[in-house]
C-alpha cells in the first residue's frame, strides 16, 4: 500500500517527466520553442503597438510551445489564426506559417505520418489562400521558402526521431539482457540448491550403507577398505559443494575467473584427503605434491584427483596395516606430463597384489598415458603418466 509520501513522489514524477518530455528529444525541442517565445517580446521584433497585432505577435510563438506538447492541435489551431489574420489584419507579417511548419517537425519526431501531412497541407495551402485574396506581397511566405522552411525542418525532425529510436533500442535491448542475466542467475541458484541437495543426499546415502556394512564386517581388511571408501565419500561429497559455491560465485561475478589460490588451495584440499582417507584405512602415508599451479585446470584437476585417489585405494588394499607408504604426484615440464607414483609393502601372501590395477590402466590407456607396475625389495610400486 503507498504511503502518502510515496504517493506524492509519484505526482512528482508525472508532473517532471510532462514537463521536460518522456524522450530525450522532447527537452531540446521545447528549450527551442520556449527561446522563440521569449525572444518575441523584446521590443526589436514588433511591427506595431496595435493590441491586435500584438496578439497575433505574441499567439505565434506561444502556439510553437503548445505544439511540443500538443502539435496537431497546435498545428490546427496555427492555421485558424493565420485565416483570421488574413482577414483583419493583412497588412502586417503573419508568422503562423512557421508554427504550423514546426508543428509539422514535432510531429515527424513523433513519426505521426498522417497527421505531419495534413498540417503540411495547411502550411503549404496557406500561400495559396493569401494568394487567392491578394493579400500583400510579404503577408505569407512563397511556396519556395515555405517549402525550404519545411524541408528543412524534416530533416532535422527525422534525424532526432532516428537518434531517440536508436537510444530506445539500445536501452530495450540493455534492460533485455539485465532481464536474460537476472533470469540466468535465478536458474543457476536454484540448479545450486537442487545439486546441493543431491550431493548432501547420495552422500550421506553412500555413508549411511558403508556404516552398515562396517557393523557387520568381521575381517579388518575389508573394514580398512570400507573406511577409506568412507572418507573419500565425506570429502568428494564437501568438494562437490564447494565447487557449487565456486559455480555460484563465477555466476554472481561472471569476469573474476578463478584466482591462482584456489588452484593452491585444491591441491592442498585434496593431499588432506588422500592422508585422511590413508589413515582411516590404516596406513601412514605421506603425500609429496610437486605439480605447480599454473599447470593445473579444471579439466586436469579432476583427473588428478581420480588417479590419486585409485593409487591410495590400491594401496589400503595391498598393503599392510600401519605400513609406511608413499605417494608422489609431479609435473614433467619438458613432457608436459603429470607423473604419479605409489610406494608400499607388500604383504607375504602378496603375489595378486603386483598384478595391474585394470581400472587405473584403462583410464591411463583412454587418457593417452602409461601405467607400469613393478615391485622391488619387497616395495609395491605403481607409476602412472598422464598428458596435462
Amino acid at each position: 500500500m503507498l504511503t502518502d509520501q510515496g504517493i506524492a513522489r509519484s505526482e512528482r514524477h508525472h508532473w517532471h517527466e510532462w514537463v521536460l518530455g518522456p524522450r530525450f528529444i522532447d527537452l531540446p525541442i521545447r528549450v527551442v520553442a520556449l527561446i522563440d517565445l521569449v525572444s518575441s517580446v523584446f521590443p526589436d521584433t514588433m511591427e506595431s503597438t496595435d493590441p491586435l497585432y500584438l496578439f497575433f505577435h505574441f499567439a505565434a510563438p506561444l502556439l510553437a510551445v503548445v505544439a511540443t506538447y500538443f502539435p496537431l492541435a497546435a498545428g490546427l489551431t496555427a492555421a485558424g489564426l493565420f485565416c483570421l489574420h488574413l482577414n483583419v489584419s493583412p497588412e502586417d507579417l503573419d508568422a503562423f506559417q512557421g508554427t504550423m511548419v514546426f508543428c509539422v517537425a514535432v510531429l515527424l519526431t513523433h513519426l505521426r505520418w498522417r497527421s505531419a501531412i495534413a498540417i503540411t497541407a495547411l502550411a503549404f495551402g496557406s500561400s495559396w489562400l493569401a494568394m487567392f485574396v491578394h493579400a500583400p506581397v510579404g503577408f505569407a511566405s512563397s511556396y519556395g521558402l515555405v517549402f525550404y522552411d519545411w524541408l528543412r525542418s524534416a530533416v532535422l525532425a527525422l534525424t532526432a526521431a532516428a537518434v531517440e529510436v536508436r537510444f530506445r533500442r539500445t536501452i530495450r535491448q540493455r534492460e533485455e539482457a539485465a532481464r536474460a542475466h537476472e533470469r540466468e542467475i535465478r536458474s543457476q541458484r536454484l540448479r545450486f540448491a537442487a545439486d546441493t541437495h543431491d550431493t548432501v543426499s547420495q552422500g550421506l546415502a553412500r555413508q549411511s550403507r558403508m556404516i552398515a556394512l562396517l557393523a557387520n564386517e568381521n575381517l579388518t581388511e575389508e573394514k580398512n577398505t570400507l573406511l577409506s571408501e568412507l572418507s573419500f565419500t565425506n570429502d568428494e561429497t564437501q568438494e562437490q559443494i564447494r565447487n557449487y559455491l565456486s559455480q555460484l560465485h563465477d555466476v554472481d561475478h561472471p569476469h573474476s575467473g578463478r584466482p591462482p589460490h584456489s588452484r593452491i588451495r585444491g591441491l592442498q584440499t585434496l593431499r588432506e584427503s588422500l592422508q585422511r582417507a590413508a589413515e582411516a584405512g590404516g596406513l601412514r602415508l605421506t603425500v609429496r605434491q610437486e605439480i605447480p599451479p599454473e599447470a593445473v585446470t579444471d579439466q586436469s584437476f579432476e583427473v588428478l584427483r581420480l588417479v590419486a585417489r585409485e593409487l591410495t585405494t590400491n594401496m589400503i588394499k595391498h598393503a599392510a596395516p600401519g605400513s609406511e607408504c608413499a605417494l608422489d604426484l609431479a609435473f614433467d615440464r619438458p613432457t608436459n606430463m603429470f607423473r604419479f607414483s605409489s610406494a608400499n609393502p607388500v604383504r607375504s601372501s602378496a603375489s595378486p597384489g603386483v598384478e595391474t590395477p585394470r581400472s587405473l590402466a584403462a583410464r591411463a590407456r583412454d587418457l593417452g598415458g602409461t601405467c607400469t607396475v613393478g615391485v622391488r625389495e619387497d616395495i609395491y610400486r605403481i607409476e602412472v603418466t598422464i598428458p596435462r
